[in-house]
């Protein structure tokens, strides 16, 4: 049988009748009710004047505002507002009082309800904020293995041009690639100055710069144009976070250099400034002794890399159980009958779906993991932050986790010994994680290669046999570079349990 609901109005209805039947005193009616006498009898006086409508509840709102808006100030303050449509609730509210300093005048926030009530406020378009991808890393432990790049401070030539300097320097030996005074930051200027010192020096594994333009946007993962190329050529951008030149120090304290010797006072023309550009680099990469390098010449150090600019630029290659869709002009793929929206700044390229759980897809752009979405609502979330990435692998795996003080890498703490292989066998750590926090030496091209995780529970859930693991009494640790702490050997060995 199922539970008898009981309503407030039938309690004050049933407290009524037993009222008047007379048969408890009204103490023991109240008590009996659970009610104290005082609203016993405010419910009985109002069944008396107005019968069963004055049980009904009635509004709890005061009956009068003391310091409610007065309507001669509104319509005073609305008056100006609609004369003055860009003048805010604070500038008006100070015209008011100099204008009639007897007018009781509203708070700012009263005012600017008022505003926004009436229609005299337009709506601002939020900016949309995407992830971060995390703080880059990456050691800068031999030429070519970093190169940093950013744009000096604009500033104007003698005859009123602006000049936007670029600037791209070897993170190693900190030999200067290039200084280019450009009249904009536009991605059609910048890109042919980055082909011409791919062609020069060769391919870097990593390109270090800021979140301006033309290196980052607002698009899923902050990619950019830039990016798009840099990937498809086999070099991995990596982003400082937003608002953090010191993580960019080597390359900032360079700007302060050219600065001084360059732009103190600035040239006649952009032409004359790039003539000051060119001498300073001669000086500053073969006569000038850099203290970090003991004294030597940035010239000295600096060796281009064996990875030439290649003449025609390769199509992404995919492994096979990923599904491989082309992202349309309208920045979205097909999927059955819908569409999923990735990004305008992957338009006309092919982008690598790949199944992670039941109806859940990771979408990957070559090595670059992009985000996922599922099925159900086809909107594509970014990929997480280093160490959310982190977090959400060893919550999956029942694991631990420890971040290292420089975040250089992640320790992962689990009841057994775990090998890395490059055959996949149970899990598989997102790709921006090793993006971030793997060590350069273990890329191949520049580019991120896949790690799987496999350990003995995992392959007996997937029907796999042979995977000789020790069980430990104590957690077994295991940086994210792919080494047991306890147990060296190469990331890239072979999995028993995937023959």
């Amino acid at each position: 049988m199922p539970w008898r609901a009981v309503l407030p109005m039938d309690e004050k209805i049933r407290f009524i009748e037993t009222f008047r039947a007379g048969v408890f005193n009204f103490t023991e009616l109240c008590a009996f009710f659970d009610i104290s006498c005082k609203t016993g009898y405010k419910w009985v006086e109002r069944w008396r004047a107005e019968g069963r409508e004055g049980l009904e509840d009635r509004s709890h709102a005061t009956h009068s505002c003391p310091h409610r808006l007065r309507p001669d100030v509104a319509a005073v303050l609305l008056t100006i507002r609609r004369k003055h449509l860009s003048w805010g609730p604070a500038k008006i509210l100070r015209i008011l009082h100099g204008q009639r300093p007897s007018l009781p005048l509203p708070a700012r926030s009263t005012t600017a309800e008022l505003f926004k009530r009436h229609g005299l406020v337009k709506p601002r378009r939020r900016r949309p904020h995407p992830g971060h991808p995390g703080l880059g890393q990456t050691p800068m432990s031999h030429p070519n293995s970093v190169w940093t790049a950013d744009f000096k401070g604009q500033f104007k030539t003698l005859d009123g041009k602006w000049c936007y300097p670029l600037t791209l320097m070897d993170g190693f030996s900190r030999y200067c690639l290039a200084c280019i005074g450009l009249p904009s930051t536009k991605h059609e200027l910048v890109q042919p100055l980055f082909e011409r010192a791919f062609r020069e020096f060769g391919l870097p594994d990593v390109i270090r710069t800021d979140n301006g333009a033309p290196f980052a946007s607002q698009a899923i993962h902050r990619l950019s144009r830039l990016h798009v190329w840099w990937i498809k050529i086999g070099i991995r951008p990596e982003l400082i976070l937003p608002g953090h030149p010191q993580q960019n120090a080597r390359h900032e304290r360079f700007h302060k250099t050219l600065k001084h010797d360059t732009v103190k006072p600035p040239a006649s023309s952009l032409s004359a400034q790039q003539r000051k550009f060119n001498h300073f680099v001669r000086e500053f990469n073969h006569d000038r002794p850099h203290e970090s390098l003991g004294q030597e010449t940035p010239a000295s150090v600096y060796r281009p890399s064996f990875r030439p600019y290649p003449e025609r630029i390769p199509e992404l290659e995919y492994p096979a159980h990923f599904e491989r869709r082309l992202v349309s002009r309208n920045g979205g793929i097909r999927w059955g009958s819908a569409w999923v929206n990735v990004s305008h700044v992957l338009e006309e390229e092919y982008v690598g779906p790949e199944e992670v759980e039941d109806g859940v897809w990771a979408v990957y752009f070559g090595p670059l993991l992009l985000g996922r979405f599922d099925e159900e609502t086809l909107q594509l979330h970014g990929g997480l932050s280093p160490k959310q990435a982190v977090v959400s692998v060893t919550n999956q795996l029942g694991l631990s986790v420890t971040h290292q003080p420089d975040c250089s890498h992640f320790a992962f703490e689990g009841a057994h010994r775990w090998r890395f292989g490059v055959r996949r066998c149970a899990f598989r750590i997102p790709d921006d994680l090793y993006q971030t926090c793997a060590d350069d030496q273990d890329r191949t091209n520049g580019l991120a290669r896949t790690k799987w995780f496999s350990c003995e529970q995992s392959c007996a859930a997937n029907s796999h046999d042979g995977l000789n693991l020790e069980q430990d009494a104590q957690p077994a640790r295991v940086d994210v570079a792919g080494t047991p702490v306890d147990s060296p050997h190469h990331w890239d060995q072979e999995c028993d349990c995937d023959q």
